[in-house]
């Protein structure tokens, strides 16, 4: 005999709450009003979109990004660090492993590590 006990939310929902009421923004990423568009449709947080870089995170941080006008859109979980973000900013993906030296992920923020506010 077992007990089945039905969950009462999917994992992909329950990250979802963790990555939007339980993380602290080590940082903030500002971008431009093309990719905050782009973020509240879905999309993951590419290089050329990001204007600016707030606070001195390490990749794996939670961070909040913010449209143009400083309202926070978005929380997630970075694949790069602040420096490396700055370095990057306004960048096309395609010259990322040029500036930094290594072939690092497409996306700053990937849109399965993110939650829109």
């Amino acid at each position: 005999r077992a007990t089945l006990i039905a969950a009462r939310t999917t994992p992909a929902r329950a990250r979802e709450a963790w990555l939007a009421g339980h993380l602290q923004p080590e940082g903030f990423i500002t971008v431009d009003a093309g990719a905050a568009r782009a973020l509240k449709g879905g999309a993951s947080l590419l290089a050329v979109g990001v204007t600016g870089v707030e606070g001195g995170f390490d990749k794996g941080a939670a961070v909040a990004v913010k449209d143009p006008a400083g309202q926070v859109v978005a929380k997630g979980v970075t694949a790069y660090s602040a420096a490396e973000i700055q370095r990057i900013a306004g960048r096309h993906t395609d010259e990322t492993e040029a500036i930094l030296g290594y072939r690092g992920r497409p996306a700053i923020v990937h849109r399965d590590d993110m939650v829109r506010t």
